[in-house]
């Protein structure tokens, strides 16, 4: 692509939460996948301009018809690459939403990381340890890294290249993306 920079937008802040807290978890859950991408992500703070990404808190009904249930269950959701509104990225508002990795409440930036791999392409891991991990799992550590995988995968995932690969390559390039992780790193 010739454009490396993405960029995000959040439309609909939490009414109970420092807004500018907010933006530098998501900002940084974006800069923990730009470590190993040749992407760069921008917030854009105008109304006027398209984002790539577009994030809200939201509660029960809204805009797309898929109603979060407020009685636990679902704490965030994206769409696919197929779906039109990929890039929509919504948390829910009625739960606890936390800056901190001490368990208590959902941490956004880790929720924000997972749900901006699933807007990038990546699936779901049965890997609890992994960020893709579709089951929330605190992670103890305020200095996350992503580990390196397969780049050249992401970017077929993200700009469908017209590179062919075999199947069995596919689906074998497509399972080491699911060794996405957080690594704990110690703190001091």
């Amino acid at each position: 692509p010739t454009n490396r920079t993405l960029t995000w937008k959040l439309h609909y802040n939490h009414s109970l939460y420092d807004p500018t807290k907010i933006r530098e978890d998501i900002q940084q859950a974006f800069d923990d996948w730009a470590r190993y991408t040749e992407l760069t992500f921008r917030e854009l703070l105008t109304e006027d301009e398209k984002a790539d990404f577009n994030l809200a808190f939201v509660s029960g009904e809204h805009s797309y018809g898929i109603p979060f249930d407020e009685l636990g269950g679902q704490i965030s959701r994206s769409f696919p690459l197929e779906h039109p509104h990929v890039g929509h990225i919504h948390f829910d508002a009625t739960k606890n939403w936390s800056h901190t990795y001490d368990g208590v409440g959902y941490n956004l930036r880790l929720v924000a990381a997972h749900e901006i791999g699933s807007s990038l392409g990546l699936p779901d891991s049965n890997d609890q340890n992994s960020i893709m991990s579709s089951l929330y799992q605190p992670i103890l550590s305020n200095e996350m890294l992503l580990k390196k995988v397969s780049i050249r995968i992401l970017f077929l995932l993200l700009f469908k290249s017209k590179l062919e690969l075999d199947q069995t390559t596919k689906n074998a390039q497509l399972r080491s993306l699911n060794s996405f992780l957080f690594q704990e790193s110690s703190v001091t």
